[in-house]
């Protein structure tokens, strides 16, 4: 189950092994600087492994939240990541951009996959090494078939990364990006030996009910399981 609904405070309660919020009605969420310190290195986790001896490699997603901070070593992303995505979008590239790459998350994600495969060699090498790596995949909006490829949009018009809703293309759409994320864990759950402890996890659920745009009062059981429900595989 994932401590928050959505990745801002999700991903820091992963790192900070509890919430990152008080249960309660609150007004909207906005102080976001502190989270993205967790994100960006400063985390319980990393503050245990590193005092332990660990070297602490950190692979940015592209997301602005995760880039490095308080790391022993970064792993930077490709050129088109979130900050430059909303420089360039709203300019005469917009639409290529979009009808290109779908969304920054698209070149982001199979960039973070590519780095850990790169570092395959750290893993099972007798050295106590923490790798954290953060993949957007998948989230909305829904622009990847099953092999990872951008697929064409009827309106290539840049679509809002921040909204969860990913129900507008309906569930075929959501599968096909499913497949693609399927395969690109297949790749990367190969690469760490049996010495190695290994922790693949989401940070939240989706929404095919738009849900996390409604007052969490009006949130039936289902709306709640599928949220909160999260996919997690490890190996100690």
């Amino acid at each position: 189950w994932s401590q928050h609904t959505f990745t801002g405070l999700a991903i820091p309660s992963i790192l900070e092994l509890k919430p990152v919020a008080d249960a309660g009605p609150t007004e909207p969420w906005g102080n976001r600087l502190s989270t993205y310190d967790l994100l960006r290195g400063d985390s319980l986790v990393a503050f245990s492994l590193r005092s332990a001896g660990y070297e602490y490699f950190h692979i940015e997603s592209g997301w602005d939240a995760s880039a490095c901070g308080n790391v022993d070593v970064c792993v930077k992303t490709q050129w088109l990541d979130e900050v430059t995505w909303n420089l360039l979008v709203p300019s005469v590239l917009g639409r290529w951009l979009v009808s290109t790459y779908g969304s920054y998350s698209v070149p982001a994600t199979l960039a973070a996959t590519e780095s850990l495969l790169d570092l395959e060699d750290r893993f099972d090498n007798g050295k106590q090494e923490y790798v954290f790596a953060h993949l957007l995949l998948p989230h909305a909006p829904l622009v990847v078939n099953s092999e990872c490829e951008v697929v064409d949009q009827l309106d290539p018009e840049p679509q809002d990364f921040d909204s969860e809703s990913g129900s507008d293309l309906g569930p075929d759409a959501y599968r096909s990006q499913m497949l693609c994320v399927d395969s690109l864990i297949q790749r990367i759950s190969g690469i760490a030996g049996t010495r190695t402890a290994v922790m693949i996890t989401a940070d939240h659920g989706s929404t095919s009910g738009d849900q996390v745009g409604t007052p969490p009062e009006t949130w039936t059981d289902a709306d709640i399981a599928e949220r909160f429900g999260i996919f997690l595989a490890y190996r100690l």
